[in-house]
């Protein structure tokens, strides 16, 4: 949730488009993995409230890269094609994995 802490100014951010990408796991639930992006999601636009940062919501995503005939991914070199399909400014991604019984997102 660091970029929930993120503060930027105002004038650097108004009008831009973030998107939150899926997270990638290994041995981890699908389903667990998209509470986490989502929680991610809801806690970039808490935090960017009134800066003029439009989050892309999933469904928004996904409507998107269907158009152009393309899958979203969460990790590796097609984080940064995903973006560009999908015209976002900023981009956060990540992995979960899980440590004795804790899950830890980086």
């Amino acid at each position: 949730m660091l970029c929930s802490q993120a503060r930027p100014a105002v004038s650097q951010t108004a009008g831009k488009r973030l998107a939150v990408l899926e997270f990638s796991g290994a041995k981890i639930q699908g389903d667990v993995l998209d509470i986490f992006a989502d929680t991610v999601r809801g806690g970039v636009v808490d935090g960017l409230a009134g800066r003029g940062v439009q989050v892309l919501s999933r469904e928004n995503m996904m409507v998107l890269l269907k158009e152009m005939g393309k899958k979203a991914c969460g990790e590796g070199d097609c984080e940064v094609e995903t973006a560009r399909n999908i015209g976002v400014d900023f981009v956060v991604s990540g992995s979960v994995v899980l440590i004795d019984q804790s899950f830890v997102v980086t």
